[in-house]
């Protein structure tokens, strides 16, 4: 794992591949959390979105072998490749939004206790400890405002999403003074409060 890292640290996502290729093999070893997490770290520091989900698609299908189960840390470490992918790692809208549209049906899957797309939300043990990771949550309200800015015209259930989120008690404070830092959680988190503000959403909220 200490070797994933070091990949995960400088993007290097075909390495990260091979290791866990490697750990796979070995008699000796398998992978763990900290093994899929690094893969998929590798793969949002490349922009890699198709690795990042395959690796997660991968660890489900293993997970009655290994024992695996997704952590706040590894999801936090999908979606935020997923949303670097979606940012900056693909020239066209469809593309673009599809991605978008995944991150938000995860968050909606974990509500729900259901797992959409393959993508496991229900082997989730404690949800609870994913609606109070605030870095996780801003996450989640970056695809959801992002996906609504793409939009011909303003999206009831969207903004009702995000409306959900941003209310969360996670975010009773305001946003820590790190993800204060990033653009992207400060612009999400001002978006969504203005939602609320203006009752945007509200409808499809009280429904």
């Amino acid at each position: 794992n200490a070797l994933l890292r070091s990949c995960a640290n400088a993007g290097d996502v075909g390495r990260a591949q091979e290791v866990l290729q490697e750990i796979q093999q070995c008699v000796t070893m398998e992978p763990n959390d900290v093994s899929y997490r690094e893969v998929i770290r590798a793969a949002g520091k490349s922009r890699r979105s198709d690795v990042a989900i395959s690796t997660w698609q991968m660890a489900i299908q293993q997970q009655e072998q290994t024992r695996w189960r997704p952590t706040v840390d590894s999801l936090s470490a999908l979606v935020i490749a997923i949303l670097r992918s979606a940012s900056s790692g693909v020239d066209d809208d469809h593309t673009r939004q599809g991605l978008y549209k995944l991150v938000g049906s995860m968050y909606k899957a974990i509500l729900k206790g259901t797992s959409p797309h393959s993508m496991g939300m229900h082997l989730i043990s404690d949800p609870q400890l994913v609606f109070a990771d605030q870095r996780l949550m801003s996450s989640f309200l970056q695809a959801v405002t992002s996906l609504d800015a793409m939009q011909p015209q303003s999206n009831e259930k969207l903004r009702a999403l995000g409306i959900s989120i941003v209310t969360l008690p996670c975010f009773q404070d305001g946003l820590t003074p790190p993800l204060l830092k990033n653009p992207s959680y400060r612009s999400a988190h001002q978006t969504a409060q203005k939602w609320l503000s203006d009752g945007e959403g509200q409808a499809a909220v009280n429904r």
